[in-house]
């Protein structure tokens, strides 16, 4: 959620992990000029999806937010200018996260398996051996 008008980035007043801070303070509105392209930096909420090879991802933008913002209906509607240009390139920086544990990795899988039956024998051994210890 940005407005374009809202776009300065500023330096945050507490540990923001490196993402992009709009203060959005009086004196740090812009408006848009016109027919003249503007940079917009932000950062996206965090999710988290695992896509097999071969997938892809679909990015959508829109001029509205209704469940967050009072956005008037503007006559004509507002225009969009994606620039793809070599003047104006666009672009969109998705972290990849490599996971913790490979399960496709046979070794990794044999020892998670055989530390949980390991687990499981001890629980109930424990279970049955206090359980004979509290009859008598």
């Amino acid at each position: 959620m940005l407005r374009a008008s809202h776009r300065k980035v500023s330096e945050p007043p507490f540990k923001y992990m490196g993402l992009p801070f709009h203060r959005s303070f009086k004196e740090d509105i812009a408006p848009l000029p016109a027919e003249k392209p503007v940079q917009l930096v932000f950062d996206l909420h965090p999710t988290s999806n695992i896509f097999d090879a071969g997938h892809r991802i679909r990015v959508t933008i829109a001029c509205a937010d209704q469940s967050n913002f009072q956005t008037p209906e503007l006559s004509p509607p507002p225009q969009i200018t994606i620039y793809q240009n070599s003047n104006h390139a666009s672009s969109i920086s998705l972290p990849v996260v490599s996971p913790g544990i490979a399960f496709t990795d046979t070794k990794t899988f044999i020892i998670i398996v055989s530390v949980v039956i390991v687990l499981v024998f001890a629980v109930i051994f424990l279970y049955l051996y206090l359980r004979s210890r509290l009859k008598t």
